[in-house]
């Protein structure tokens, strides 16, 4: 399987809940093939979408390892800008406090028009 293959797996799984799954599929993909933004944003989306701190740990977790490798993915800066933007700042004042600059960093190179840029601008 290709890292594409693995992520329309992940994108079938997120779509029907199988969070569990997707993230095995990630890890799987990431394990054969080698580091992939898009297998990183899917594995810490499907952290996230468990929404208990353990996986939103792990999520965080996928989103800086991804971005160590690609540090400019639009998908990977906007999900980890999501997860931070969630973040209870009371709890994880450090993770909520990322989103400022999550933003400065989507917004360089966010093309004007684009969805990214739309959203957060």
């Amino acid at each position: 399987m290709t890292p594409d293959d693995h992520a329309v797996r992940c994108e079938e799984l997120f779509a029907v809940g199988g969070f569990a799954k997707v993230r095995s599929v990630a890890e799987s993909g990431l394990s054969e093939l080698g580091s992939d933004p898009a297998l990183y944003r899917w594995l810490g989306l499907a952290h996230a979408a468990e929404d208990e701190d353990d996986h939103d740990a792990e999520a965080e977790a996928a989103y800086t390892a991804g971005l160590a490798r690609w540090p400019d993915d639009l998908g990977l800066l906007v999900s980890y800008l999501e997860l931070c933007l969630r973040a209870d700042n009371w709890t994880h004042p450090r993770r909520g406090g990322k989103a400022g600059p999550l933003r400065e960093r989507i917004a360089e190179p966010a093309p004007p028009g684009s969805p990214e840029a739309r959203h957060w601008y």
